[in-house]
């Protein structure tokens, strides 16, 4: 069977790890769980692709993709949405957070 999500979350990230575990946190504390989360890493050189493999070890519903050539930030967005799932998407900028746990559910 495929899991076929409701919501698509997708964050794109160069270079911005420090602000990750924020986003990714905030996803998963949501109430609603009827989501995938999709990340793309355009070539970062910290210690974004290590967090993001660290998340997606625990959760199922976290997908990682690494750019091998820099696509730049609109690419790297059409990117994520021709690999999403989900029937609606939801964009999370790298150093952004969803606020609340009723977010998606609203």
């Amino acid at each position: 069977m495929i899991f076929r999500p409701k919501i698509t979350v997708y964050i794109t990230n160069y270079n911005y790890g420090q602000f990750l575990r924020q986003a990714i946190e905030s996803v998963l504390m949501q109430s609603f769980k009827d989501f995938e989360l999709l990340i793309s890493d355009d070539g970062s050189t910290d210690r974004t692709l290590a967090i993001c493999k660290e998340y997606a070890d625990k959760n199922s519903r976290i997908k990682i993709f690494r750019q091998k050539e820099k696509l730049g930030e609109h690419h790297n967005k059409s990117f994520l949405v021709h690999q999403a799932s989900g029937a609606y998407f939801k964009l999370l900028d790298q150093d952004d957070y969803l606020e609340g746990e009723d977010f998606l559910e609203n």
